[in-house]
């Protein structure tokens, strides 16, 4: 598989979108991953917090099926070192989702 140049949200399309080297593009269109999962509303704001600050970890879980595993808090994926560093970069008093410990 191609490096991954570019990954991030989409508020125009509501879509995920990863840019690869090669030029081609993956979109992940958000509403439909919450229909797919019958997100509800607390779901929904964990999964938001996610695409908006780390959407290469949402294109993980999503691309490897483990948006459930994601919800319920369970060991997560390699990408957990990088999960970790954008908690204690997000200022005090924002709104969070799923903190990773």
């Amino acid at each position: 598989m191609c490096k991954i140049i570019k990954c991030e949200f989409n508020m125009d399309t509501c879509c995920v979108e990863i840019r690869f080297a090669d030029n081609t593009m993956l979109s992940i269109d958000c509403e439909a991953v919450e229909d797919v999962y019958d997100i509800g509303v607390f779901e929904r704001s964990e999964l938001d917090w996610l695409i908006y600050n780390n959407p290469l970890e949402y294109a993980y879980h999503v691309l490897n099926g483990s948006v459930r595993t994601y919800l319920k808090g369970q060991p997560r994926t390699p990408l957990d070192g990088l999960v970790k560093f954008s908690v204690f970069a997000v200022p005090a008093g924002s709104v969070g989702g799923n903190v990773h410990q």
